[in-house]
């Protein structure tokens, strides 16, 4: 628990740093160049290593692993989804 509320005040106070140090116009050309055409791709390779991780639940007799492996893939697109969300918003957050 300690960590992740550290790893979250890094995380804001990052924000706020890069207004101070000027390293926004910096780092634009790096956003707009590498992070945000690679995101979607990163995230749709992430998904569909997920639906294969779980398509071995989808094989088996039992509906329960069906059914397991329905709701792990929908977990797993919830978390993709609220991280992508993050991103848009911290994305068009005008610091």
């Amino acid at each position: 628990m300690k960590n992740k509320f550290l790893a979250f005040t890094v995380l804001l106070s990052a924000m706020s740093l890069t207004t101070k140090a000027n390293l926004k116009d910096a780092l634009e050309p790096v956003l707009d160049d590498w992070i945000e055409p690679a995101y979607p791709v990163i995230v749709g390779i992430v998904f569909i290593v997920g639906v294969i991780v779980n398509l071995g639940k989808f094989t088996n007799e039992d509906t329960r692993d069906i059914k397991k492996g329905i709701i792990n893939i929908v977990i797993f697109l919830i978390v993709v989804l609220a991280v992508g969300g993050i991103y848009t918003v911290i994305r068009n957050t005008t610091l």
